[in-house]
Parts: structure tokens; sequence; C-alpha cells
């Protein structure tokens, strides 16, 4: 793993994909993985973060140093990579959920003649949704706005289960339009389970 400290740039970057291309056996790496995202260049973080997402669970411990990434609109690669390997690992920690939401609608593409959820969007939160449950009905009732409809769109797209058509329903009483508009949406997009 200290090779991920090398000087020279060209085995930091050889170590830090071959640690990807390992995946979860190679989770006694994450700490140092995490560490470089303090230090390395734009494109080996995007490596870096790589080698994380190829983690999954297992690289839970570098939540923390993902989720400033998500801030950062300077370099959109990187962003998106933090959002994916965050979703990934199940993991977003608390105070960056608004963030990631942003992010993730920000990479929403929609396959053509299609709706929202078939994209990059959807596929996050089926993977994710989950996990997410409880962070985004936190958010969706003590955010910001626009953190709340955000919340609330991407309860729409989560797997569909009881708890979230429960949920999302609560939310067509809301006091905010928009907000009653999006969850009017995101229960259609569950289709045939919002209405049993």
């Amino acid at each position: 793993i200290e090779v991920t400290d090398d000087p020279d740039v060209e085995v930091r970057s050889s170590a830090i994909a071959a640690l990807g291309y390992v995946g979860a056996d190679a989770n006694e790496a994450v700490p140092a993985l995490a560490s470089a995202l303090q230090r390395e260049t734009p494109s080996l973080k995007v490596l870096v973060v790589r080698a994380l997402r190829s983690m999954g669970p297992r690289a839970r411990v570098a939540a923390g140093a993902l989720a400033p990434l998500l801030a950062d609109r300077s370099d959109p690669a990187l962003r998106k990579e933090a959002m994916l390997a965050l979703a990934d690992i199940g993991e977003v920690p608390k105070g960056h959920l608004g963030s990631f939401l942003e992010a993730l609608e920000d990479y929403d593409v929609p396959v053509s003649g299609t709706s929202s959820g078939t994209g990059l969007a959807g596929r996050v939160m089926r993977r994710a949704g989950r996990q997410l449950f409880t962070p985004l009905v936190e958010l969706s009732h003590a955010g910001e706005e626009a953190d709340r409809r955000r919340a609330v769109w991407a309860m729409g797209l989560a797997p569909t289960t009881g708890p979230y058509i429960a949920v999302l329903t609560r939310f067509l009483e809301d006091e905010s339009a928009p907000i009653r508009a999006v969850a009017a949406r995101a229960l259609a997009e569950h289709g045939r389970a919002a209405s049993s």
C-alpha cells in the first residue's frame, strides 16, 4: 500500500488502478486511498475514487473523504465519480446528502423518449435507495426547500417499497405546492405499486 505514496506519479497511478481492479479484496488499502484524495492531482483523484468505488461497502470509512468532492463543480468528472462511489459504498455522510442529491439531479440524463429515473439517477437510486431511506426522509422534512424537493424526487427513483410509497403519499398534503407536485410525479414513477 505504500506505493500510493511513491514519489513517481506513474507508480502511484499504476498502484491505484491495480487496487481498483482488485476491488473489495483490497479493502486494507482504503485508509491510504482516502488519504490520497487530499493530495493527488485531479486526474489521479478520479482513479482513487474509482478504486474506492470498486470496493463497495468495504470502503465505507472513506465516505467522509469522498463527500466534499460532491460540492466541487470545478471538476465534473470527479464530482460524478464521487457520487457514484458513495452510492456503491452505500453511505452518504450526514450533512452531505443535499450535495449528493444535487449531483444526482445534475447527472440525471434519461434515455431518449423515456421518463426520469431511467438514466443515471435512477440506476444510482435503485442501488443505494434502501440505505438512503432514513436520511432522505429526514432531509425531506427538515431541509431547505430545494433539498426537500430533491429528497422527494430521489424517493421517486428509489426501489418501489412500501416505506417510500407511504412517505411520498404523505407529501401529497405538504404545504409547499412544488413539493406536492414532485411527490405526485414520484408516485407516478412507482406506477402500479403506488395504487396498491
